[in-house]
């Protein structure tokens, strides 16, 4: 039967030829070899949906994934199960918001973002990035094993292994190459990029952007109900996920239509499903992100522009601290891990390839691949391919090449910030100060990921553009395949911390004993003072946040990316407990539990935590009524009833 290509207004005939499959007939190799194109020919009449070589295809490439992320990661069941990665800053407290999130889910669904840090204030979920959709399925681990750390870091090896695959079916539909997929993938899923943003699991949602361009170019090309309804969802999984992501992905989706209608005239069913798609998305996603505007708008939080925090063009060459391969060659990062950004040499040398091969081969029609190459033993009537020869692209899918690169540019203009170099007029900062979504983003680097996708995707094409000439042998084109994919893997791997999360009998003891206490807020003493030593407050708040999800009482705590104005008085006046001073603002924030903690409480070694002596004098002055008990390594005091609606909250800025 015949098969057509073409755009929206042309269509070219492509008739069967005998002996040959559907993907011959377009100019590309037999479902035989490793250039095989499921994807593609699923849009073809006589391709059989339920080929079982696809399933085993699909199969071993995620097991392919499976055994690559624990070799780069590699985390033992011991780490899994009892630490967190990295520091115990940020991962501590994404661990609270999952496990608060999946608490309020079935306790108080719609008073969810009133989290029970920052007390007495409102909204406090939306103090920090968002990780909703994720929610569900670290229940579903907490549920099964009964450890939010383990359910913590499998979410984040799960959503590296979306990273591997979404990046590989966005590369295998664009070039028909399922070893060049793996390729991209790999370079992908382990760039400088990711395993500098070790720790930051919420940034390790950025597997959903390949998946969302995967799905918007097959809406476009096949636009179809169930398409527009399975993006809208994957659009909210995108802009609840991660806020950067989802700012990102709003700039993304324009540049595609727009380079696809100079291309393309838009058809009244593809502006219809895109409308549906839109408007599902908004129907998710708006009710989720008004707390987050609330926050950024009437509270007035908003984070202002950090120079520091803006990408460089040296950050190409930084590759995560550690390098096992680089470290010697390449300067260490010298501003954080927000400036780790190197894609490794082999990954940039393909995509240089790529990108020159993707200039260079002009469109083909099958007409003029009718050439055969009789040293193809598997294949001897398929079309020849020598490298430069074939479209290293299917042919009607350049102009989602192109709509990539032109998104990849976009998102490195808006990664270097609101100052580039003496010039302040660059784009970042006219959307941070003038489009919603981008108020709350500080760290523009982060803005680059999308470019980094486009630079992985334009290494598989230069791969596939330089093997092409092999394809047709199996066991030579998977021999360079797995020799490439090594090289990639070795260049960049690094060492990844991980750090012990202390859940000892001692150091649970009080929060146990807090789950059984009737309800009232809680303070935990010492507090430090973010204004004077903001390593010490995050090291130390962010491990009790999780701690909280034992008892789940309101703490006048708290650890977020926002800080209310009043909070560093509040911790200077907390230093002098129990004066008369401290008592008061404690009946004023209803506030009935005082933990003191005894002893060394965080890893931040300039912190000076109570010791036994200061704890004793502090009982010895408890007002009348007040009892103190010790439980484990700490002593909770009980301050008597008090009311336990929620007061007025002291104004914020």
């Amino acid at each position: 039967m015949a098969a057509t290509t073409g755009s929206a207004d042309t269509t070219t005939e492509i008739p069967a030829t005998p002996g040959r499959d559907d993907n011959e007939a377009r100019g590309m190799a037999p479902s035989t070899t490793v250039a095989d194109d499921d994807a593609g020919n699923e849009q073809c009449e006589g391709v059989r949906r339920s080929d079982p070589r696809r399933w085993w295809r699909r199969a071993g490439v995620t097991t392919l994934f499976c055994v690559l992320a624990v070799l780069m990661v590699r985390p033992t069941w011991h780490e899994i199960t009892t630490s967190v990665p990295a520091n115990l800053g940020d991962p501590p407290f994404i661990g609270w918001f999952l496990a608060w999130g999946w608490h309020a889910s079935h306790t108080s669904p719609l008073h969810m973002f009133d989290a029970n840090v920052f007390w007495p204030y409102v909204n406090t979920l939306a103090w920090s990035e968002s990780m909703l959709p994720a929610v569900p399925v670290f229940g579903l681990l907490f549920v099964l094993s009964g450890n939010p750390l383990f359910a913590m870091n499998m979410l984040m090896l799960g959503l590296l292994l979306v990273a591997l695959l979404s990046t590989y079916a966005l590369t295998r539909w664009l070039t028909s190459r399922t070893d060049a997929a793996i390729v991209a993938a790999v370079a992908f899923g382990f760039t400088g990029f990711m395993l500098g943003q070790w720790g930051h699991m919420h940034l390790w949602a950025v597997g959903f952007l390949p998946l969302g361009f995967l799905l918007l170019f097959r809406l476009l090309e096949d636009p179809t109900y169930p398409r527009a309804v399975v993006l809208a969802l994957v659009n909210t999984c995108i802009m609840l996920l991660a806020l950067y992501f989802g700012a990102l992905w709003a700039l993304c989706v324009p540049v595609v239509l727009i380079t696809w209608c100079v291309r393309h005239r838009p058809r009244a069913r593809m502006v219809g499903t895109l409308a549906v798609c839109g408007v599902l998305t908004a129907a998710l996603a708006i009710p989720a992100l008004l707390p987050y505007q609330n926050a950024a708008g009437e509270q007035g939080l908003e984070r202002p522009l950090d120079p520091t925090l803006y990408m460089d063009l040296k950050d190409l060459a930084t590759p995560p601290a550690g390098s096992f391969v680089w470290e010697e060659i390449l300067p260490e990062p010298e501003r954080g891990v927000e400036h780790v950004l190197f894609p490794g040499m082999v990954v940039s040398v393909l995509a240089l390839v790529g990108f020159t091969g993707f200039l260079v081969t002009r469109r083909r029609e099958a007409t003029d691949l009718e050439t055969t190459a009789p040293d193809a033993p598997d294949a001897p009537d398929a079309p020849g391919v020598t490298a430069g020869s074939s479209p290293i692209v299917v042919p009607d899918r350049r102009v989602f090449v192109w709509a990539l690169l032109n998104c990849g540019l976009v998102s490195f203009v808006v990664a270097l910030g609101a100052e580039f170099h003496g010039f302040e007029g660059m784009p970042f900062r006219y959307l941070h100060d003038y489009v919603p979504g981008f108020t709350g983003i500080r760290g523009a680097s982060r803005l680059v990921v999308v470019a980094v996708l486009a630079w992985t995707v334009l290494a598989g094409i230069g791969y596939a553009w330089v093997t092409s000439a092999v394809v047709r042998r199996r066991a030579l084109a998977w021999t360079i395949c797995g020799a490439t994919v090594a090289l990639v893997c070795v260049e960049l791997t690094a060492p990844l911390g991980w750090k012990h999360f202390d859940r000892s009998t001692e150091r649970l003891a009080v929060y146990e004993a807090l789950a059984e206490a009737p309800d009232g807020a809680v303070v935990e003493l010492p507090m430090p003072n973010v204004a004077v030593d903001p390593d010490a407050w995050a090291y130390l708040e962010a491990p009790r946040t999780l701690y909280s999800s034992w008892d789940w009482h309101p703490r006048l705590n708290g650890y977020s990316g926002y800080i209310p104005s009043a909070y560093s008085k509040d911790v200077e006046t907390m230093s002098t407990f129990p004066s008369p001073e401290s008592l008061e603002l404690l009946a004023e924030r209803r506030v009935r539990y005082v933990v003191l903690h005894e002893g060394m409480e965080t890893a931040h070694l300039d912190y000076d935590p109570l010791w036994k002596d200061e704890i004793s004098d502090i009982i010895d002055y408890l007002p009348e009524g007040a009892t103190a008990e010790r439980h484990g390594d700490a002593w909770l005091v009980d301050l008597g009833p008090v009311p336990t609606d929620r007061p007025e909250a002291p104004p914020l800025p």
